[in-house]
């Protein structure tokens, strides 16, 4: 928690003793919000898509591989850079 706050929460998180406060959302913040359009001053320019990233993938579908051990660890890669094993969870 940021020291600006230390002393001000009223909550406890049960887990990890992470001290919190709830507070309810001001008529006035929840209209700004309602009312919000991509004409507003302080949108306009700001909100658009960014760059497609190549390096997320599209493609999920799962393979089969045969002859696969289920209950070793299998070197998938070795050379000079990296070793990489898997084995699944079984």
């Amino acid at each position: 928690m940021s020291k600006k706050f230390e002393g001000e929460t009223k909550n406890k998180e049960p887990w990890y003793s992470t001290e919190y406060t709830m507070e309810d959302i001001g008529d006035d913040l929840i209209k700004r919000c309602e009312e919000a359009s991509v004409e507003d001053k302080f949108i306009a320019n700001r909100l658009h898509f960014p760059e497609q990233n190549d390096m997320i993938a599209t493609d999920f579908t799962l393979k089969s591989v045969p002859n696969f051990p289920k209950d070793e660890p299998r070197l998938l890669l070795d050379n000079s850079s990296a070793r990489l094993w898997y084995k699944p969870d079984n």
